[in-house]
């Protein structure tokens, strides 16, 4: 009975730990080595975040003079950049976004003005409904920071540029704008960026130019707690994620990211305000701006892009990083590991362990598919609904782990399960080093862990006290260390893939392998197994029958008043199902050109609306289509499809891309009134199909009103939304 103690043990442990591994780590919080002050830092944040200050608003306007205050209390000279400034993003559609900016550029002279400068980039504007304390207030405050400490300190080698830009959350409009037209870009040879997706967490560094290695030499040795690794880094390059690095990278920058993404359901909503950011995540984003920014300016030379590194943090103390080749030595390694273990000495054949193998994969696919099948009950779809997820993602993360733990016993492991995790493990290590090799330090480093353990038992013998300890405290710490990086993956998309934490299985399996066999032997692993799926359920039950909102995470309104133009009549609608609906059930409705809209609605009564004005003309093969409005609308999308091929295509005096026969999208949330121009030359005859929406604070008086709030993702609730098509035709 007192082997079965020991597993539990060993797993509470580690879970527990890589669970507190995602709170912000503590060094040097009262600033004893980077000089950063904690108060100045929460001051700029609470000064800034006093209402929302969405890109053109008054409350803008308000921050960016406060900006300018500061950074001339420092001695440093602010240009503003003015622009109407466009956007084309670069993946999928290619949608358009446009916004009026105002960017904030100060220099700190080096000591040599002709080498490549430094710039420490953040984004000044929120979004409708979020004071914007940690997206991106606290980068702003790590700006301020890392600029009162340089200015004050040894003159760097190099300038430094800090760029506070506006119309990020319009679509990284201001970062644009910044390199396309600005004479000082060119002078930029390196870019730090500091952003956030939540409240918490530590400051991970996630992203980097390509050729990183010398970067990350240089970030490796100057950063305080260092957060980061390059499976991060990998993965985000195959992601549709941007931020403002992205327009730098595009320039061919060098570049460096880092953000915190603990609490995300604070990420554009309300609650991002200064209470609710924790001040210890934000010394962490002040350290890596300071420290990053300080190194590069510092240098003699920048770093060259030579290869990419394959890197990770070990609990925040320090930096693993080897070249990319070195780790085909690491598998050459790992492969000679499992070819000296002797399956007999381990009670156990080769056949038995590939057997295992392939269970434990299907084990693991299975989990995870049960985890996303329980997301699903509980959370069904819609924007509110989501907002409820992400409410309760801290408690579903037990429940997922509890059912994940589960399946452990449920195959009932034995020493054949333990060699076919290592068979797993290096399969996906494998994998990874071909197709990712960012991604391979994950898998091969507890691959070794484990083999040595195997080494051991092959050894003493796989009962023996010497060998259960080596699990607990080897093991134990490799699967702490692999459980931070599955849950800190769950926190960055844990909402859109649950199943992430089914991962855990092999992990587990391999590193606790000595601790879990005796569970195998019979009644243990069948009444751990369904205690832990009672729990399981139990939690998931405690879920789905008590409410996510409260005063901490508050429920979203998802109601709005529409005005059909095409077919001359009215609903209240929602995007987050028919249950925001008064009295009858309610239609859902899609959109062709406008992608990714998609509406419950019922009718509701006519009233008066105001609709943009749209002008079109052509005169030879120059044609000019013109979109105005008088207010100043929350949401404005419009979707585009020529027949034709256009050519010389400038949206507001800048250059797009419209793909004949296909949609484009046109967007701005900015607090503006919209004033569209775009030119274009045809040589022949076409037409241009025009689908739009515009929303504005005027919802009418009667009839039913939201059930809470509106957020940035619940953007139309409580507006009048105007919804038009036109087809425009030439000569």
């Amino acid at each position: 009975m007192a082997r079965l103690i020991w597993f539990p043990i060993g797993l509470a442990c580690a879970t527990l730990a890589a669970v507190w591994l995602q709170t912000a780590p503590v060094a040097d919080q009262g600033g004893a080595i980077t000089g950063l002050s904690r108060a100045n830092l929460a001051q700029t944040v609470a000064d800034m975040t006093v209402k929302p200050h969405v890109a053109g608003s008054p409350q803008q306007l308000r921050v960016r003079d406060y900006l300018v205050q500061r950074l001339e209390g420092l001695g440093l000279t602010v240009e503003i950049q003015r622009a109407n400034g466009v956007r084309q993003t670069p993946r999928f559609d290619r949608p358009i976004a446009f916004s009026p900016v105002e960017n904030l550029i100060a220099v700190l002279p080096g000591r040599d003005a002709s080498k490549p400068a430094v710039a420490l980039m953040t984004h000044y504007d929120s979004v409708s409904f979020a004071p914007g304390a940690s997206d991106d207030a606290a980068g702003t405050a790590a700006l301020l920071e890392t600029a009162r400490l340089l200015a004050a300190g040894p003159r760097p080698e190099r300038d430094v540029v800090f760029l506070i830009t506006d119309g990020e959350e319009q679509g990284l409009i201001g970062a644009q704008t910044f390199f396309d037209d600005h004479p000082l870009a060119k002078h930029i040879g390196a870019v730090v960026n500091v952003e956030a997706r939540g409240s918490a967490g530590p400051a991970t560094m996630f992203q980097t130019s390509s050729g990183n290695s010398a970067l990350i030499d240089l970030w490796a040795k100057h950063a305080v707690a260092p957060s980061g690794n390059s499976l991060s880094s990998a993965v985000y390059r195959l992601l549709p994620n941007d931020s403002d690095l992205s327009v730098s990278l595009a320039a061919g920058k060098l570049g460096i990211n880092a953000a915190f993404v603990g609490h995300q359901f604070d990420y554009h909503d309300p609650t991002d305000n200064a209470a609710n950011l924790d001040p210890r995540t934000l010394v962490h984003l002040g350290q890596f701006a300071l420290t990053t920014t300080r190194a590069l300016a510092m240098a003699q030379t920048l770093p060259e892009a030579k290869e990419d590194s394959i890197y990770f943090d070990v609990f925040h103390l320090f930096v693993v990083r080897y070249w990319q080749g070195l780790g085909w030595g690491l598998l050459g390694l790992a492969l000679a590991g499992l070819v000296l273990i002797d399956p007999k000495r381990l009670g156990t054949t080769r056949r038995a362990a590939l057997t295992q193998a392939a269970v434990i994969l299907a084990a693991t696919l299975i989990a995870g598919l049960a985890c996303y099948a329980v997301a699903k009950l509980l959370y069904p779809g819609g924007l509110i609904s989501m907002r409820a997820q992400l409410a309760q993602m801290d408690l579903a993360l037990w429940v997922y782990l509890a059912l994940c733990f589960g399946m452990i016993l449920g195959i009932r492991p034995r020493p054949a399960t333990w060699l076919g995790a290592m068979l797993v493990a290096f399969g996906l290590a494998l994998a990874s080093q071909i197709a990712l090799p960012g991604a391979s330090w994950l898998f091969v480093w507890p691959l070794l862990v484990s083999l040595g353990l195997g080494l051991m038992a092959e050894r003493f013998g796989a009962a023996r006290t010497r060998l259960q300890a080596a699990s607990l405290i080897l093991g134990g710490i490799g699967l702490c260390f692999a459980l931070s990086l599955i849950i800190y993956a769950y926190v960055s998309i844990g909402s859109m893939m649950p199943g992430v934490v089914a991962l855990a299985i092999p992990f587990i399996l391999m590193l606790l392998g000595p601790l879990i066999t005796p569970w195998g032997d019979g009644k243990p692993a069948r009444w751990g197994a369904v205690t832990l799926w009672m729990v399981a359920g139990l939690g998931a039950l405690g879920l789905a029958t008590s409410s996510p909102f409260n005063a901490r995470h508050p429920r979203p309104g998802d109601l709005f008043y529409l005005t059909d133009l095409d077919h001359q009549t009215a609903y209240w609608a929602s995007t987050s199902g028919d249950s925001e609906l008064p009295g009858q059930k309610g239609a859902k409705r899609t959109f062709e050109g406008l992608k990714g809209l998609v509406l419950w609605q019922t009718p509701a009564p006519v009233t008066a609306f105001e609709a943009p004005r749209i002008g079109f003309a052509v005169q030879g093969e120059t044609g000019q289509l013109t979109v105005s409005t008088r207010q100043r609308p929350r949401q404005f999308v419009m979707a585009l499809r020529p027949s034709g091929t256009l050519e010389r295509v400038r949206l507001n005096g800048k250059p797009v891309r419209l793909p004949q026969g296909e949609w484009t999208r046109f967007r701005t949330r900015a607090d503006a009134p919209i004033d569209l121009t775009l030119d274009f030359v045809s040589a022949q005859p076409g037409t241009i199909t025009l689908q739009y929406l515009t929303a504005t604070d005027d919802m009418p008086d009667f009839g039913p009103r939201p059930n809470g709030p509106p957020t940035n993702w619940t953007i139309l609730s409580g507006t009048h939304a105007v919804l038009g098509s036109q087809t425009l035709t030439w000569p």
